[in-house]
């Protein structure tokens, strides 16, 4: 057991004491308000494209509804007898511990993600990037949730089809993708072993943090090219059975 594991089952003690001990009502007041948040913040966002504006409404709506939840908690609370004041009921200890898991679940698995695939060597953290990898913990969400999303699925598919794509002889002859498929960085992304064997066992963590992967998306040149070319409405080259059906798919 690595010492994230340790942290983790430490973690999800604090998690479960903490809502059995606040109940249902209280436990709900951040998750609920954080939604009403996001809820909000994407409406104003959708309505006025302007993205300053909402993220305001956003935190806005963030710090009134936790303190009108909170007031309406105490409230409740004071509206009581003085000997009643601090009994819970079983079930609303229940399902306050049900929800502080799954709350602050989500976040510690938010945040043990991003210790696994940002690259935190770049911070002097590389050490307890590989102890985050190598913890079970780990393994399960990488099993489990991680290979299962469609955002992984895709950035799979369309990393693994540069190399069929390159082969294609739709495209080997087109003088617009030379440039693009003549890329030395992305020629050796697409000749090393390594990289295929990643995309094989589908282990994203190592993918992301490759050196020529992020080298490639490094290189604003590269990028630029695929721009212009999206610009011109070539075909979309990285399509895959996971593309959204939304894309502009032209034949």
């Amino acid at each position: 057991m690595s010492t994230t594991d340790i942290i983790v089952c430490v973690l999800l003690l604090i998690f479960v004491r903490s809502g059995w001990r606040k109940g249902f009502f209280r436990s709900f007041i951040s998750p609920f308000s954080l939604a009403a948040a996001i809820l909000v913040g994407a409406i104003s966002f959708d309505l006025t494209n302007k993205l300053l504006q909402s993220i305001s409404l956003g935190l806005t709506t963030l710090l009134l509804a936790n303190i009108l939840l909170r007031l309406l908690w105490l409230w409740g609370r004071f509206s009581v007898e003085k000997n009643y004041r601090n009994f819970l009921f079983i079930g609303s200890r229940i399902l306050g511990t049900m929800i502080s898991l799954a709350w602050k679940g989500s976040v510690l698995i938010l945040i043990l993600l991003c210790m696994a695939l940002l690259p935190m060597q770049r911070l002097g953290l590389g050490d307890l990037q590989e102890d985050v990898k190598a913890s079970k913990t780990f393994f399960y969400m990488n099993n489990d949730l991680l290979n299962h999303l469609p955002l992984t699925q895709n950035l799979l598919d369309h990393i693994a089809s540069l190399k069929d794509f390159s082969a294609s002889e739709d495209h080997s002859e087109d003088n617009r993708f030379q440039s693009l498929l003549a890329n030395k960085k992305l020629q050796s992304l697409l000749e090393d072993p390594e990289i295929q064997q990643q995309l094989k066992s589908h282990d994203l963590s190592e993918l992301v943090n490759n050196p020529k992967l992020i080298d490639l998306v490094n290189d604003k040149n590269f990028f630029d090219e695929v721009s212009e070319m999206g610009k011109k409405a070539l075909p979309y080259p990285f399509s895959s059975p996971h593309t959204p059906s939304y894309l502009p798919m032209q034949k």
